[in-house]
């Protein structure tokens, strides 16, 4: 009942790091997001749902899984996790991931169930706008930043007001794709 009063499925794939681990089943080589650096643990795919002004969180999904001993994707991972969560979430829910979403299987899964998704693009992509493929950073200069968003990050107990400039313009993934916006912030 709580998921469907979430607009918004956060997926995030993080990994756990097993620093001192040497002989437990499956480690693997992972990116130690804390240090930046290699090492030896577990990926893990979460799902958080929340609603559309933040004041419900809903842990919906967890999941560790070892590319060592594993034999789905993590694309399929991602895939999985998300069918699982919004099965249960209201169906006007949005899919949000941030760069690691920016692959042409996860695009497509989410274009071929009719699902509406925020992605965070790598910058590395060629969209389609006005019938011609164009770059990524084409795209965001042509983007006119017409709005104005300022918004309260809080970090290390200390709140601080960052502001934005925003715009969007139509694009398509492919030449024939369903419409969909892409959407330029830069921080002021």
């Amino acid at each position: 009942a709580l998921l469907r009063q979430c607009q918004f499925v956060i997926i995030d794939i993080s990994d756990v790091c097993k620093k001192y681990a040497q002989t437990m089943e499956g480690l693997a080589t992972v990116r130690d997001g804390s240090e930046g650096t290699l090492g030896t643990g577990y990926w893990q795919c979460n799902v958080t749902a929340v609603n559309d002004d933040a004041t419900m969180v809903v842990p919906a999904y967890s999941e560790l899984f070892s590319h060592q001993v594993e034999v789905t994707s993590e694309n399929q991972k991602i895939l999985n996790a998300k069918e699982q969560v919004m099965a249960h979430a209201a169906p006007e829910s949005i899919a949000v991931l941030d760069r690691g979403g920016d692959r042409e299987a996860l695009l497509n899964a989410h274009l071929q169930a009719n699902h509406q998704f925020i992605t965070r693009q790598v910058g590395q992509r060629y969209l389609f706008y006005k019938g011609k493929e164009r770059s990524f950073k084409y795209l965001t200069g042509k983007t006119s930043l017409r709005w104005t968003v300022v918004v309260n990050r809080i970090h290390k107990n200390r709140t601080r007001q960052l502001t934005y400039d925003c715009g969007a313009i139509p694009v398509k993934l492919t030449t024939n794709g369903r419409p969909l916006w892409l959407v330029v912030m830069k921080e002021r």
